[in-house]
């Protein structure tokens, strides 16, 4: 890992807050962003972080749309 590169893990919390805040305020926004999250290697917890915002949200899991990768 190349010096000041953090990794995915720690950003996690702060990933975590900014879907939190998101959720929370897209009623007040005209056009609300939508919360993307990506990462180089699989079981990073991209599918579980996004699952507990959800839950936190709406009391539900949110469905899971996978993106098609460009060949």
């Amino acid at each position: 890992m190349a010096q000041g590169q953090k990794p995915f893990y720690l950003a996690l919390g702060a990933i975590a807050i900014a879907g939190l805040l998101l959720g929370l305020s897209r009623k007040t926004l005209s056009k609300a962003p939508c919360l993307l999250v990506t990462a180089s290697v699989q079981g990073s917890g991209k599918t579980t972080l996004i699952a507990v915002v959800g839950a936190v949200l709406t009391g539900r899991e949110p469905a899971v749309q996978v993106a098609a990768m460009d060949s």
